[in-house]
């Protein structure tokens, strides 16, 4: 397959001043001394991109994503290296790159054009499907800088993937759009990658980065840390994320052997009985995070009463990222009953969830400690969105758009001749 971007020792490195002072004594140093130091945000980047591949870049922010972006584009020039691309790029990065904002949206889809080489008579052709795409209304004649980032999102794709390019860039700029018109930006993208066009997306969320790449470059510090296959790099990625960022309470709540840092965690309650150990495991697999349902998630919970709890219960709620809740447990609904608690009592509870197939995305699961009974409690402990799991899967029926996927067995049809 030809190769259309190809990147060989890439760096770039940024002079960092303690103040504008310090910039401006070293700008009049006649004896070339420094006052600044040196920040790399690429560091010797070896990478080749082929045309049809639908890669991905993930990584931490400020890891280096966007600067490599930028050089891939020509916005910034590299330190050090060379890098050579074949094909006209669309890219959208950061909001407000490649358009004016004094003029309207109408005056600005020209702009885009002359800025991209496509000559005013070529973009007349496309200006309608560029106009239904954005569908912004009457705001097309205003003034950009009057547009909302959602409005703006919506012009600056619409002019982006309707020129045509070889190659599209997408920097996290979808996420400040609505769910319809990010779900149509995906469509058109997958419509792209069948066209065999060179697809590059930075994100944060792993269920697209599964969904739509055939590649995931991981870049930390930058460097690159991992290429490869989209599994297998996300897993990696996620595992490392899930135990090593101390300051995002998301991620910080599980190390590498599912064990929970519970004391991180936003919770709250009368403190008569709390948990102290949480453990969570997959089936007979290690606890990654990642999933694509169908499978059992143990929770092992060691509990401590400081006072009398006639009726414990232990309940369990899973989330989607919008905090909505998808389903429930808890021992009183079902009849389990756990044994009275007395004062210095600690116990341990196993509760085995068979996860449902759901639609690729983040969810959350919350755990609670009451006493009483389903309607009549007191909470103890109640610990808001102890972890984040990812469902991910490469199949169509999970791109639905529905909450719950049906299996194989849950889904019949018959026809008949009449």
């Amino acid at each position: 397959m030809q190769e259309v971007i190809k990147i060989e020792n890439i760096s770039k490195m940024f002079k960092l001043y303690l103040s504008n002072l310090d910039r401006l004594k070293e700008s009049l140093n006649i004896f070339g001394k420094k006052y600044h130091k040196e920040f790399f945000a690429l560091n010797d980047i070896n990478l080749s991109i082929k045309k049809g591949e639908a890669v991905a870049i993930i990584g931490q922010n400020g890891s280096g994503k966007s600067t490599l972006l930028k050089i891939i584009t020509g916005i910034l020039s590299p330190s050090a290296g060379n890098v050579s691309v074949k094909g006209r790029i669309s890219s959208l990065l950061e909001l407000g790159t490649g358009f004016n904002p004094d003029l309207t949206g109408r005056e600005n889809i020209y702009f885009y054009g002359t800025i991209n080489g496509i000559p005013k008579d070529k973009m007349s052709e496309k200006i309608n499907d560029i106009i239904e795409f954005a569908d912004i209304g009457k705001f097309l004649d205003q003034p950009v800088r009057s547009y909302s980032s959602g409005m703006f999102v919506r012009l600056a794709f619409a002019c982006a993937i309707q020129i045509d390019p070889e190659i599209l860039i997408v920097d996290e700029a979808l996420a400040v759009g609505d769910m319809r018109f990010v779900q149509k930006c995906f469509r058109k993208m997958l419509s792209f990658k069948e066209r065999e066009k060179t697809l590059i997306l930075v994100t944060h969320d792993m269920p697209s980065v599964i969904a739509f790449s055939s590649r995931v470059i991981w870049i930390e510090d930058g460097k690159i840390i991992k290429d490869g296959e989209p599994n297998l790099v996300v897993r990696d990625y996620v595992s490392k994320m899930s135990y090593s960022q101390k300051s995002n309470v998301e991620n910080s709540l599980i190390n590498v052997h599912g064990d929970l840092k519970i004391e991180e965690c936003e919770s709250f309650g009368e403190k008569g009985a709390v948990f102290t150990y949480v453990h969570l495991e997959f089936g007979d697999r290690p606890y990654d995070s990642l999933t694509e349902g169908n499978e059992i998630l143990r929770f092992r919970l060691k509990l401590k009463s400081h006072s009398e709890l006639p009726n414990p219960g232990i309940g369990i709620l899973l989330k989607d990222e919008k905090g909505y809740p998808v389903f429930g447990v808890n021992n009183y609904v079902y009849n389990r009953k756990i044994s009275p608690l007395k004062n210095g009592d600690e116990i341990e509870v196993v509760y085995e969830v068979l996860l449902p197939r759901l639609r690729v995305g983040k969810y959350s699961f919350t755990i609670a400690l009451s006493d009483g009974d389903q309607e009549n409690h007191v909470q103890h402990h109640f610990i808001h969105d102890l972890i984040t799991i990812n469902y991910i899967s490469k199949e169509d029926r999970y791109k639905l758009g529905s909450l719950l996927i049906l299996s194989d067995d849950d889904f019949r049809i018959k026809v008949e001749k009449k």
